[in-house]
Order: structure tokens, then C-alpha cells, then sequence
């Protein structure tokens, strides 16, 4: 059971992210959630969690430059990145990109 699992989700489409939000809350973790990747970039640099999601397409700050900042800051926490785009390059991206 997860119990006290914290998840952030990072996720601009709101109807998808509260979506996300209620499934794993029934499951058993404490999740949070942003709209955008500057509050996700501050949520995770601020707090500790147990795993992320990750919205490739996040306006302002997409979520491979999220990704990399919150790696270049030290931050190992796992990260499930969810994306539209199938391009085998972009896939490649959120590799490199931790």
C-alpha cells in the first residue's frame, strides 16, 4: 500500500491533472499538484517526493528543462514524463535529460 507516499504531478491540461490527483489519492498517496513548470520547479525543489509526473509540454518551462534543472540541483527523485510526442528524438530528450 503507498500510504504516505508523496507524488507531485506536473500537468497545464487541469481536467488531466485532477484527474491524475484523485486516482493516486485513492491509492493511498498525498499528491500534489501544478499547472505550470515554474511552481512544479519550485515544488520540487522545495519538497521531498517519492516520484513525479511530468507533462513534456508545459508552457514556459517544458518539462525537459524541468527535468534538467531539477537534476542539475541535485534532485534524484524518480520521474515518469508523459508526453504526445512520439518522435524518437524527443523520447531521447527526456532520457538525457535524467
Amino acid at each position: 500500500m503507498a500510504g504516505s507516499r508523496r507524488l507531485l504531478i506536473i500537468e497545464d491540461d487541469r481536467e488531466l491533472g485532477h484527474l491524475l490527483v484523485g486516482l493516486f489519492t485513492e491509492e493511498g498517496y498525498a499528491v500534489d499538484l501544478a499547472l505550470e513548470g515554474q511552481r512544479g520547479l519550485h515544488l520540487g525543489l522545495s519538497r521531498p517526493y517519492d516520484a513525479m509526473i511530468v507533462d513534456r509540454g508545459l508552457p514556459a518551462l517544458d518539462g525537459i528543462d524541468l527535468l534538467r534543472r531539477l537534476r542539475g540541483s541535485g534532485v534524484v527523485t524518480p520521474v515518469l514524463v508523459l508526453t504526445a510526442i512520439g518522435a524518437v528524438a524527443d523520447r531521447v530528450a527526456g532520457l538525457d535529460a535524467g
